[in-house]
């Protein structure tokens, strides 16, 4: 196997090395963009580079060394030295794995000795930020594993060939986006790197045929090509949706239905609710508002993240295994005079770190004891800061309030009993809001006539209880319609506007003294003042596996099963694929008992069930029989309808080897 290692190695390296000089050019771009803005080894652009130019160079390296041994003779060559054709698999994999690492490491780690040397990143740099970087190395051997099974697959370039790749990506986009703990992203991808691995282990040593392979071969690659088939077909239909509907085929029901929101808080604080009657805003009593547009201004307080720290994309969402708030984010951005400074909060420190971005020099931070000069050590805060917005820093018991790094103070502590979850403050209004558990405390100016932030006196804090717990709810609205009254919104809207089904708003008043006045429960759904209802088509409805069901639950079921553009084409849709299955399958499968497992599956998985079989299996080459006039497989000898053999060939004198018709002949 040493042999078949220096091979690889001898035969590859040229590849390795071109696609070494690509990331490296690629890094250098990324590493001038993403040094200035202080993120370093998270920010964007080597982001970018390591989860797709990796995972690139990964699929290109598979794909090479097994097409370059396809070639003419070369396979036969290959496969015929005193190895089996695992261990000839298994050295493949080492000099191609040794390969990819030696091409994605060398950029990589030059660029984070380049950002570790001072003065090259316009903000802190931690080591911690450089695991992420070291999963999606681990990505990039998954996307070299599905290089290796679409290389030593039998299928057609064109159609199904490269189905591992887009299951490939798909998978590694699922662990990136929706997995939030570095040991769970390892473990994920490991068990990815195995289904793939396996994939293509039966493909090589099969010589691409599916039917010769163990029965856990061919499960890894029903799974990667199947998923593949799912994830193309679909996104397909989505194009395709898009196409009709710009052509006027389709109509978007949610947009033409979901224009004025169920209800709205007035400027006043009052609830304002759809109108039956015309397109606008009534009050509770049934009367008119034609001012409903005005609506109250509310500072809004994001309760589901475990830090609202406004990092460099503005977001307060939770911060994962692959996010940059999971390690540093930008707490303060000031511009004095010429001076353009940027303070990044650093998780694993927690400290807060100043940075001059144009000279990329550190000059200070801020600590709970006020800002220290570069010269001093930074001072970590004893909790971990959760809020770092509008010269407003709060951590889990303290709030402060500063402004030029130099002047800052303490304004409110927490109870001893209570951690603060968010905190905002509203230089409009003079307040400043602070959120606990079970808690609101509301801190006004006592002289609101103040011009500097820092100038202001804060009165004692008014307490309003918090009746809804968080989660469920996500957000809380805060606003003042007037000075001795509050309105307190709770939602489960998300960004988009869209909230969970089921889950009311409540809209709640409080006086000024924080007792609660007033509790309004409303509707968060979405108000349907059309009435339109013009067929349409949609293509998604007719590759909709019905396996998709499973995931809806009590009324999300029943809307689902109600809704004739989705129900109704799906199942007409996996009915008729089932039937094809029954006629064609004997065409790719072996056995009746094949061609029934796929129909089970295609009733649970639809039209992509059909399109998974003949994409995994290859078709049979058909012959019509001379016995029985029936069609039957090239490769079996006995027909499957009258067990009659192959005639044999007439003869010629031409044959090399002499048969026994030809001796009697002569």
């Amino acid at each position: 196997m040493i042999a078949i290692i220096k091979k690889e190695l001898r035969e590859n390296i040229q590849w390795a090395a071109a696609l070494c000089a690509a990331l490296g050019l690629w890094m250098i771009w990324a590493v001038s963009e993403d040094s200035l803005s202080g993120m370093g080894l998270i920010g964007a652009h080597i982001w970018a580079l390591t989860a797709c130019g990796f995972a690139g160079a990964g699929f290109i390296l598979g794909m090479v060394q097994v097409l370059q041994d396809r070639t003419r003779g070369r396979w036969a060559f290959l496969i015929h030295r005193p190895l089996s054709p695992s261990r000839i698999f298994a050295g493949k994999v080492l000099g191609g794995l040794i390969l990819y690492l030696g091409t994605v490491m060398i950029p990589l780690g030059l660029a984070t000795l380049w950002m570790y040397t001072p003065h090259h990143l316009a903000g802190p740099f931690d080591w911690h930020t450089l695991l992420p970087r070291l999963a999606d190395i681990l990505g990039g051997t998954v996307a070299y594993a599905a290089g290796l099974h679409c290389a030593a697959r039998q299928a057609r370039w064109a159609i199904t060939r490269l189905m591992p790749v887009v299951s490939a990506g798909l998978c590694l986009l699922a662990i990136s986006a929706g997995v939030q703990s570095g040991a769970l992203t390892a473990a994920l991808m490991a068990a990815a790197l195995a289904v793939f691995l396996i994939a293509a282990w039966g493909a090589f040593c099969s010589g691409g045929s599916f039917e010769n392979q163990p029965w856990f071969a061919r499960a890894a690659a029903a799974v990667d090509v199947g998923a593949g088939v799912v994830i193309s077909v679909n996104i397909l239909a989505g194009i395709s949706v898009v196409l009709l509907s710009t052509m006027g085929v389709t109509r978007n029901e949610e947009i033409q239905q979901s224009a004025l929101s169920q209800y709205k808080i007035h400027s006043t604080g009052q609830v304002l609710y759809y109108s039956q009657k015309w397109a606008g805003m009534d009050d509770a009593h049934g009367n008119r508002v034609d001012d409903w547009n005005k609506t109250l201004g509310m500072e809004t307080l994001a309760l589901e993240a475990p830090t609202n720290l406004t990092g460099p994309y503005g977001g307060e969402m939770p911060q994962g295994f692959h996010d940059q708030g999971a390690y540093m984010e930008r707490a303060i951005d000031e511009h004095v005079g010429r001076m353009w400074m940027q303070g990044y909060y650093v998780h694993s420190r927690r400290t807060i770190e100043i940075y001059e971005v144009n000279s990329r020099r550190f000059i200070g931070s801020l600590g709970p004891d006020g800002f220290l000069p570069p010269d001093q050590t930074p001072q970590p805060f004893a909790q971990p800061v959760r809020v770092a917005r509008q010269q407003l820093i709060a951590t889990e018991r303290d709030v402060y309030e500063t402004r030029h790094f130099e002047n800052m103070r303490k304004v409110f502590t927490a109870p001893a009993d209570e951690s603060i979850i968010d905190a905002s403050q509203s230089f409009e209004l003079k307040l400043i809001f602070v959120v606990t558990q079970s808690n609101l405390y509301i801190l006004m100016a006592a002289n609101p006539e103040a011009i500097a932030p820092t100038e202001l006196v804060w009165k004692e804090p008014i307490r309003i209880p918090l009746d809804h717990g968080f989660p469920p709810y996500r957000w809380l609205n805060i606003g003042r319609p007037s000075v001795d009254r509050y309105v307190l919104q709770y939602t489960n809207a998300d960004v988009m506007g869209l909230a969970q089904p089921h889950l009311p708003d409540w809209v709640e008043t409080a006086s000024a003294s924080g007792e609660i006045t007033q509790r309004i429960e409303v509707n968060p759904q979405p108000a349907r003042y059309s009435s339109i209802d013009q067929p349409r088509f949609e293509p998604i409805g007719c590759v909709m596996p019905p396996c998709f069901l499973f995931v809806f639950d009590g009324p999300s079921r029943e809307e689902f099963l109600s809704d004739t553009f989705h129900g109704a084409p799906t199942a007409i849709c996996t009915l008729l694929s089932a039937i094809m299955v029954v006629l064609i399958g004997k065409r790719y499968l072996r056995s009746s008992a094949g061609v029934w497992i796929w129909t089970i599956l295609t009733l649970a998985l639809g039209v992509t069930g059909l399109l998974a079989m003949m994409a995994l299996h290859q078709r049979k080459a058909m012959l019509r029989c001379n016995a029985c006039g029936k069609m039957r497989p090239v490769e079996q000898n006995q027909c499957p309808h009258c067990s009659a053999e192959f005639p044999a060939p007439a003869f010629q004198g031409i044959e090399v080897f002499e048969t026994a018709q030809g001796l009697v002949a002569d």
